[in-house]
């Protein structure tokens, strides 16, 4: 069951895997600065084409954005990054 205390927790970090995600991430970070309270959005660049909507995610919804440089051969070494 989904708990408003679990959501409001400020220790905690949501981090989003996203490649040319330009249909669906305005939509996912919408929602998830109107649900819940957690401050720190990390979205992980897994290739995307156009810099200038990334940054635009960036000024619009206050996340970090961690390019991953192994996309191609490698969707999941960005928890390297993450965790260094």
């Amino acid at each position: 069951m989904w708990s408003r205390e679990f959501v409001e927790d400020q220790s905690m970090t949501i981090v989003i895997m996203s490649k040319n995600g330009e249909p669906f991430l305005p939509r996912c970070l919408t929602r998830i600065r109107k649900f819940s309270t957690i401050p720190r959005i990390i979205l992980v660049d897994n290739g995307y084409e156009d810099g200038r909507f990334l940054n635009k995610m960036i000024e619009q919804f206050d996340i970090e954005v961690i390019k991953n440089p192994n996309a191609a051969s490698d969707p999941y070494s960005w928890m390297d990054l993450i965790l260094d």
